[in-house]
């Protein structure tokens, strides 16, 4: 099978990798390294396989793939760091779900409100005391909505709608 990412390395590129495998860093620069000098597909490079790589090293081939992805896409100062997790999310561009036993959404429901989400992006389930599931029974009603038919799934904003038996 073809290799989807091709290792070039040019000789100022295998002279610092060469200058990692030596000098004092961290074993995941180390390891990122070692696998570039080893995947090198250039006329001094030793070719390796994936698979081959990947054993030798002692990680899967798909982290040896996604490291020549990385070198090949965005350069060798990108292969070699860790990728930066992303920003967390923020009340503007995140919706909030919450699940449990009553007592426990009824006390997460206004610190979510303080943490800045909007009504609208508070999405909880109030599945308790369902009985037949089909809105016939009444166990379920809750003003003029049926858990079980209108339900389970409601934001804050039609919950403040509805009375405050919940």
């Amino acid at each position: 099978m073809k290799p989807r990412y091709r290792v070039t390395l040019r000789e100022e590129e295998r002279q610092q990798l060469d200058a990692l495998k030596r000098g004092k860093t961290s074993a995941k620069r180390f390891l990122y390294a070692r696998a570039l000098l080893l995947c090198d597909a250039g006329p001094q490079g030793p070719a390796w396989t994936v698979a081959d790589v990947a054993e030798a090293m002692g990680v899967t081939p798909r982290t040896i793939e996604h490291l020549k992805q990385r070198f090949v896409e965005d350069g060798l100062a990108a292969a070699l760091e860790r990728k930066q997790p992303e920003k967390p999310p923020r009340a503007e561009n995140a919706y909030a779900l919450i699940c449990g036993p009553p007592i426990m959404i009824k006390f997460t429901l206004p610190v979510l409100s303080d943490l800045g989400f909007p009504p609208d992006r508070i999405i909880t389930s109030l599945e308790m005391g369902m009985k037949c599931g089909v809105g016939i029974c009444g166990r379920c009603n809750i003003g003029t909505e049926y858990v079980c038919r209108d339900g389970p799934v409601f934001t804050l904003e039609q919950l403040a709608g509805l009375p405050a038996e919940y």
